[in-house]
């Protein structure tokens, strides 16, 4: 019995795919995709997609109404009876190993956990090994300042690299890479907006090297490097189709894109020459994918830089609430308690701008004691720099907001995404009972099945 490599391509569209090996039809994906490995897939979640739900469904086999995985670090106990696919194969003694797949904190720590490191948004860095937290502090320090900005470097953040090369040893490879980009953003600024492709190659580089320490019957490994140069400049890529027409298409731009996938097409060569020696399958998967999308005239978005003076402005303790990391514009807060949650909930409401907007909205029921609100933009708030609060008028910064600027972007979250399954005898067994076109739903049950584990009769909706 093979072993399985689950390699997360996060938001690849069949549109992207099938452009990308088009432009290159010697790729190791134009080699697998003419072997008939190739699949379209979607996902059946309601709602606004986001990859923090859809990919629970892919490792859960049920979709968002059962689950009910909605925002990012919110308390996972509600969805307790159907546990992620790594839970269930460590339960039937097949060993795992997980690298950043999304809404996988905590980590497991078991004779059967090979290596576990949480996703990008973990509240602490927690990992197994113990050694790996090097590279979590890092990868989280670098998620946290983020905020889809391209931001200096900081001494805290070069401080957390150098004690990352301390700890774990990078290759001439990704330390050939790190210096080429910082040498590029001092010369041309606009390198600035690659700096987050270095995140997939220091990770893919630690993973490789512990999947052939370890060699896990079950690994996986997430990256967001394409789905994130999508967000921005699918416009590049597709002009046209957005506020990007031809006038505006830019090759700098159109090759961050292309140049995201060469380096997943990179990793899945070193994949494919590890698999080969030791017996393993590779599945490249997206639980959804991006195409083009007009969007409004851009509104500088509120940002939230300081809990505490928000808490204190609405006159509660600020030691009952902790922020936890989110997606901007989302803002994740965890409560002390029930009451807590509840004079929160209830204070913010009447926080609006000259208008009577609501700059923050609750866009899910609270879950646990956490309570995830969006912040609204506004063009009043954007000019004025001030808000309202029951009636009286304050600055942002009272309130411990700022406001910030970030691309527009021009590709967004569609349900139809892929599966690329680099092993014959798995292919066809899968083709032969799914057909061409498989439900996200279905991916934890085929892995199941390929380990000869039964599957849970709640996965079922055939």
């Amino acid at each position: 019995m093979k072993k399985i490599i689950l390699y997360e391509l996060n938001e690849i569209s069949p549109r992207l795919l099938e452009y990308y090996i088009r432009i290159n039809p010697k790729s190791n994906l134009a080699r697998i995709v003419k072997k008939n490995g190739y699949f379209k897939t979607h996902t059946t979640d309601n709602g606004e997609l986001h990859p923090w739900s859809t990919w629970p469904t892919v490792h859960r086999g049920v979709n968002n109404q059962k689950h009910n995985i909605r925002f990012i670090n919110q308390d996972l106990n509600n969805a307790k009876d159907f546990p992620p696919i790594w839970e269930i194969l460590e339960k039937n003694n097949i060993s795992i190993g997980v690298f950043g797949s999304l809404q996988s904190f905590p980590p497991l720590n078991t004779k059967k956990t090979s290596f576990y490191i949480p996703d990008t948004f973990a509240p602490s860095h927690e990992c197994h090994p113990k050694y790996l937290e090097a590279y979590q502090q890092f990868n989280l320090s670098m998620t946290s300042r983020n905020k889809g900005l391209t931001r200096g470097y900081t001494l805290d953040s070069i401080f957390k690299f150098l004690k990352l090369i301390k700890n774990i040893k990078l290759s001439f490879f990704s330390l050939r890479k790190i210096i080429q980009q910082v040498f590029l953003e001092f010369l041309f600024k606009r390198y600035k907006t690659r700096r987050s492709l270095l995140q997939p190659i220091i990770g893919f580089d630690i993973f490789l090297r512990i999947l052939k320490n370890k060699s896990p019957h079950f690994a996986t490994f997430f990256t967001n490097h394409v789905a994130g140069m999508q967000h921005k400049y699918w416009g590049h890529l597709f002009p046209g189709e957005t506020v990007i027409g031809l006038e505006d298409f830019d090759i700098f731009h159109f090759n961050s894109i292309i140049y995201s996938l060469n380096i997943a097409e990179n990793q899945l060569k070193k994949l494919q020459e590890f698999s080969e020696k030791n017996n393993y399958a590779i599945l490249i998967l997206s639980s959804m994918g991006q195409d083009s999308i007009k969007r409004k005239k851009y509104i500088p978005e509120l940002y939230l830089e300081n809990l505490n003076d928000l808490t204190k402005n609405l006159g509660l303790n600020p030691k009952k609430y902790i922020l936890m990391p989110a997606m901007q514009p989302d803002i994740s807060i965890k409560c002390a308690d029930k009451e807590s949650l509840e004079k929160l909930l209830l204070n913010v409401k009447f926080i609006i701008d000259s208008r009577g907007l609501k700059l923050l909205r609750k866009v899910y029921d609270p879950i646990g004691l956490t309570l995830n609100l969006s912040l609204e933009r506004s063009k009043e708030v954007a000019k004025s720099k001030k808000l309202s609060f029951k009636g009286k008028v304050f600055q942002l910064k009272q309130f411990g907001f700022s406001l910030i600027e970030r691309h527009p972007g021009t590709g967004y979250h569609i349900p139809e995404g892929i599966i690329v399954v680099d092993d014959e005898d798995l292919n066809n067994k899968i083709r032969k009972k799914y057909g061409n076109k498989l439900d996200t739903r279905d991916i934890a049950p085929i892995i199941l099945e390929h380990f000869k584990i039964k599957t849970p009769e709640y996965m079922a909706y055939h």
